[in-house]
């Protein structure tokens, strides 16, 4: 309501935002062998843990298309945060 943005840049900000958090948590905590495995793991957990805390913020939680993309979109952006984190030390 503050800043009226439009409802069609809401997604990607947000897709934007857990991208750039899951990378940021990959980066500071994964050292050693299969970062593509630990990013994964990384992307699933913030990602479901958003969404539920989100959720329970909003008054509701709803199984649908978008908690799958966002999950999905999650684990690919972990696991190549993960490649990134463990091959950058």
């Amino acid at each position: 309501h503050i800043t009226a943005l439009p409802d069609k840049l809401i997604l990607p900000i947000n897709l934007t935002i857990k991208a750039v958090s899951v990378f940021v948590g990959c980066v500071c905590s994964l050292r050693g062998q299969r970062g593509w495995l630990r990013g994964i793991a990384v992307g699933l957990a913030f990602t479901c843990l958003s969404g539920l805390l989100f959720g329970l913020v909003g008054g509701g939680f709803a199984f649908t298309w978008l908690l799958i993309v966002e999950i999905l979109f999650g684990a690919v952006i972990g696991a190549l945060s993960g490649m990134f984190a463990v091959n950058l030390r």
